[in-house]
């Protein structure tokens, strides 16, 4: 599995997808701007593997999240 926790318009997430085998991309941001770009890019590359949750990295509760996990975590990105 690989997290972004702080995705912005999904470059990284773009990149793990192509050069990992992750059975489950999970991007995670706050920005509604950003998400809305997320969201165009979507309908254009469909990869089922790639969730979107719409959260402050802040905020959200990492350690309950990663616990719910099942196997090995990569966690990329540019962190706040």
């Amino acid at each position: 599995m690989v997290i972004d926790p702080t995705c912005g318009v999904g470059n990284f997430v773009d990149a793990a997808s192509r050069l990992f085998r992750a059975k489950k991309i999970i991007r995670v941001e706050v920005n509604q701007q950003y998400i809305q770009e997320i969201k165009a890019k979507d309908l254009l590359i469909k990869d089922e593997r790639i969730q979107l949750q719409q959260a402050n990295f802040f905020e959200f509760n990492w350690s309950s999240f990663i616990n719910q996990l099942d196997g090995d975590v990569l966690v990329l990105g540019n962190f706040p």
